[in-house]
């Protein structure tokens, strides 16, 4: 079951020059699309890369809500300002930070969406059936 529930999951690379420059792993479903993780490398971070892709990866999703968790805007964690640099990068490409948080395993994420009408508890069945047991998956 759990591996019929990662064929949902796409790994996207990025490539300039033969270089790998950046990546993505999405998890679609026919009720929403969740960007699991996008990475630019540090040498190409700041060049618009980043930007570029997560426009291409919305554009894929269609008309389907795009989801993406991030670390909590805690005030107190040692990366603060790089939780901020990152939410503001998302936010200047159309996502909306929510009160919702989405528990995997002892780690929690904070819900950025571009769609506020999002069913998460939809979220929350897709990525339960996606980790199976291998992961306690909680969406508050």
């Amino acid at each position: 079951m759990v591996n019929s529930w990662r064929r949902l999951g796409r790994w996207h690379l990025y490539q300039e020059k033969g270089n790998l420059i950046a990546f993505a792993y999405t998890v679609e479903t026919a009720e929403l699309y969740f960007i699991l993780l996008l990475a630019v490398a540090p040498e190409h971070q700041s060049q618009g890369y980043g930007s570029l892709i997560l426009q291409e990866l919305i554009q894929t999703a269609g008309l389907k809500p795009v989801l993406i968790t991030i670390e909590p805007m805690d005030q107190q964690s040692e990366n603060y300002s790089q939780r901020l640099k990152r939410l503001a990068f998302y936010e200047k490409n159309g996502f909306e930070l929510t009160n919702h948080y989405y528990h995997e395993g002892e780690e929690t994420y904070q819900i950025i969406t571009k769609n506020s009408k999002t069913e998460l508890e939809k979220f929350e069945k897709i990525m339960q059936r996606f980790f199976g047991r291998s992961l306690k998956i909680k969406v508050d």
